[in-house]
């Protein structure tokens, strides 16, 4: 009886050992599943990324094609431009041209907008004036007109001048001045002053000889800016110029035949922040017949401001002043 009993209970440790070899079967089954279906993910993954970054490299290119396409156009067309440069060469305009193509169809507009007050009844028209250079075969056509969008002074008559060039090459520049014709009657006025001229040099210490070189062009300075005849502004344009701002105050010309002549040696004084030039002139200007007398303060009191820039000196202004005013720097 007992051995029957351990027999039938033996059976179903038997069928519990079939279960756990079964599930334990089903488990490896599960995990090699999993790992199949990790093993896909991440393939695809990878792969993903492969695709992406095969699509990043791709977008690159083509942005930099694109960038170079771009940078090929701008260079072409770059070369199509001109680049027009005006510079003012005290008695002189120079156009010159700095672009890589040639500059077509060039407009150079003269445009008179100052009149000195001595000349104020005797200039009505740019037809008195007469465009001068030593390059003549770069003129197409000389023409005069008024204006009403480049000049503001208000003249009955012409107040500008076109100058056209049909081309200007690269490298190339155009020389020019504008004179007044004085198709009236003037006469010479000889102007006697003492002239005492109140030099500033902050930046270094100078030398009579240095005072010397420059004293006679301070004068010429003054006299310009005060006796000079006209004026112009002077603006550039052709077909295929860059925008750039081309626009330019000329002075035109002085009072025909100005001279100077000093009549004793110049005494130079050092004082503390200025020097000062003292000397005599007989001041020799043209002017119309009719004027009674040129006004010139007397004695003639300047002050001038002087600097040395990468070894050339420049004179930064002119002025006159009291006797105050000319000892003060600023």
């Amino acid at each position: 009886m007992n051995r029957r009993q351990r027999s039938k209970k033996a059976i179903p440790q038997q069928n519990t050992s079939s279960k756990i070899a079964a599930q334990a079967e089903k488990n490896t089954e599960k995990k090699e599943l999993w790992l199949t279906i990790i093993n896909i993910i991440i393939t695809m993954i990878i792969g993903s990324g492969t695709l992406l970054e095969t699509l990043y490299i791709n977008s690159q290119n083509e942005q930099t094609q694109v960038k170079i396409i771009q940078l090929q156009s701008d260079i072409q067309r770059n070369n199509n431009y001109a680049h027009l440069k005006i510079a003012d060469n005290g008695k002189s305009v120079t156009i010159g041209n700095l672009g890589p193509a040639s500059a077509n169809n060039v407009k150079i507009i003269a445009s008179l907008n100052y009149i000195n007050p001595l000349w104020k009844e005797h200039i009505y028209d740019t037809s008195q004036f007469r465009v001068e250079t030593f390059q003549p075969q770069f003129i197409d056509s000389v023409e005069y007109f008024k204006s009403n969008t480049y000049s503001s002074i208000g003249l009955l008559g012409n107040d500008s001048i076109k100058i056209t060039i049909k081309s200007l090459p690269p490298n190339e520049a155009f020389y020019f001045s504008i004179e007044p014709l004085y198709l009236l009657q003037t006469k010479q006025y000889v102007i006697s002053r003492k002239t005492n001229l109140y030099l500033f040099s902050p930046n270094k210490p100078l030398s009579n000889e240095a005072i010397n070189e420059v004293s006679d062009s301070f004068l010429d300075d003054y006299l310009n800016q005060k006796l000079m005849a006209s004026l112009f502004y002077i603006f550039t344009s052709c077909d295929n110029c860059e925008k750039d701002d081309n626009t330019l105050h000329y002075l035109a010309s002085s009072l025909n035949a100005i001279s100077e002549e000093h009549r004793d040696e110049r005494k130079i004084d050092k004082n503390k922040g200025y020097y000062l030039l003292s000397s005599s002139y007989d001041i020799v200007i043209q002017a119309p017949q009719e004027l009674q007398q040129v006004q010139m303060p007397s004695p003639l009191l300047l002050k001038a401001y002087y600097a040395d820039i990468s070894q050339q000196r420049k004179l930064n202004s002119v002025l006159e002043c009291t006797l105050l005013q000319c000892t003060q720097s600023s």
